[in-house]
This record gives C-alpha cells, structure tokens and sequence, in this order.
C-alpha cells in the first residue's frame, strides 16, 4: 500500500513544483526557474516510471495485496463486470496524466526558451555554421513566428499542467481509496 501513498506523494510534489514554477517567472528567478524545472522533469520521469510499472504489474499488486488482507468485496453476480478491463483502463489513465504532465513540461520549457531568445536576442550564429544559411534563415522565422503569440501559449501551458496535475492527484487519492476494489475485480475476473 506504501506505494500507492508514494504516488499520491510525487503527483502533490508535482502540483507544489508547478505553483513555485510560476512564482519564479514572474519575479524573474531565472536560476531557480531553470531548477524548479529540473525537478519537475525528474519528479514527472519518476511519476511515469512509478505509474507504468503499477500498470505492468497490476496483476502480482492485486495477488500481493489481497493475500495481505482478509476482505472480500463482494461483486454482484447479475452485473458481468470484467474487472481486468477495469483495473487496465484506470491505471492506464494514471500513465496517461503522468505522461502529459511530462510532456507539458517540455513544450513549457521549449516555450520558455523561445521567449528567451527572441527577448535576450540571443546570438545563434553556431546554428548557422554547423547546418548551414538555409537552415539558419528558416530556424530563425519559426522562432520569430512564435514569438507574437508565445505568452499566450505559455499560459495555456500553465493552465492544461495545473489542471493534469490536479487530475492525477485526484487520481491517486481514488487509487488508494478504490485498491481494495480493483484487485479483488482483477482476481475476481481471472478465475
């Protein structure tokens, strides 16, 4: 069961980082900001890590974990539940917000790279002598392109991550709240 409040864990860290993610934006932390970033893509790696191993290996969690108890959730026989589909598709959502949570972060930080060098005017010239003029003149309008709409992208960025992240919270609060259910289903369905 500990890890299942480990996961619980990691998504608020997530939720916490991403608050401070924002407060250094907008007083400007550039370190920090490059730090708070660093956590949130190891927090988000181990969050996918953690989320697709208790994916893989529901079916040794469901064994483990009602061997260790002495309860049985008593399933109505009328209603044909497939509780193998079940367990799949809920912990397949919890991959699933874990793996956009990572993915959020690297179009953010993409982002926030494109607003530094269009507003520092950065001197990309090594672009220019390692791929040539061509690439360089096109790299450099679609970085000029960007640029008129990046703060608005950025802040739809913030957004979608606060609410994934308020997403798999809840979703790993009902994982704890619900593992009794989805494993004894799981067995249930096996036999």
């Amino acid at each position: 069961m500990n890890f299942l409040y480990f996961n619980l864990f990691i998504s608020v860290c997530i939720f916490f980082l991403l608050i401070l993610l924002i407060y250094f934006y907008r007083n400007k932390k550039e370190k920090l900001l490059i730090v708070a970033f660093i956590f949130l893509i190891l927090m988000s790696s181990i969050f996918v890590y953690f989320a697709y191993n208790l994916l893989i290996k529901i079916g040794i969690i469901s064994t483990i974990y009602q061997n260790s108890i002495n309860y049985s959730v008593l399933i109505n026989g009328a209603n044909k539940i497939n509780g193998i589909e079940l367990a799949d598709n809920f912990l397949s959502i919890n991959l699933l917000f874990s793996i956009s949570i990572l993915m959020l972060l690297y179009f953010l930080l993409i982002l926030y790279f494109n607003t530094k060098i269009l507003n520092e005017k950065w001197d990309l010239s090594f672009i220019q002598r390692i791929f040539g003029k061509w690439y360089y003149h096109y790299f450099m309008k679609i970085y000029s392109y960007g640029s008129k709409s990046n703060q608005a992208w950025m802040f739809f960025m913030y957004i979608l991550l606060i609410l994934t992240s308020i997403l798999s919270i809840l979703m790993a609060y009902s994982l704890i709240v619900y593992i009794d259910t989805i494993t004894e289903m799981y067995i249930n369905s096996k036999k």
